[in-house]
C-alpha cells in the first residue's frame, strides 16, 4: 500500500481559504461596511447604574465575551420576566 503526501490537498486548501476570506473582507470593505458593535465608556456606566437594582428584579451577567454575545436578553427576560444587566467584557479573560 502507498502512503500518499496531504501537502498538495493542505497547500490547496489553504489558497482556496484565503481567496475565499480576501474576496469577502474586499466585498464588505467596497459596500462600506463598518465595524458596529458599541462597547463605549458611556455604555459601560448606563449598565453599572443598573447593578444596584433590586436582586428580586435583576441579575448581573459578568465574565468574558462567551457571556456577552451568548446571552440573547431578549429571550432571557421573556422567559425569567427578571431584568439581565450585562457586565461583561469581549476580549477579556475570566
Amino acid at each position: 500500500m502507498e502512503k500518499k503526501s496531504l501537502l498538495k490537498s493542505a497547500i490547496f486548501t489553504l489558497i482556496i481559504v484565503l481567496i475565499v476570506v480576501g474576496f469577502w473582507e474586499l466585498r464588505l470593505r467596497s459596500s462600506g461596511k463598518k465595524i458596529s458593535y458599541d462597547d463605549g465608556p458611556p455604555l459601560w456606566s448606563d449598565k453599572r447604574e443598573m447593578v444596584y437594582e433590586s436582586s428580586n428584579e435583576a441579575i448581573v451577567f459578568i465574565g468574558s465575551s462567551r457571556i456577552k454575545y451568548d446571552l440573547d436578553i431578549a429571550t432571557w427576560n421573556s422567559i425569567t420576566n427578571i431584568h439581565a444587566v450585562q457586565l461583561a467584557i469581549e476580549g477579556s479573560c475570566p
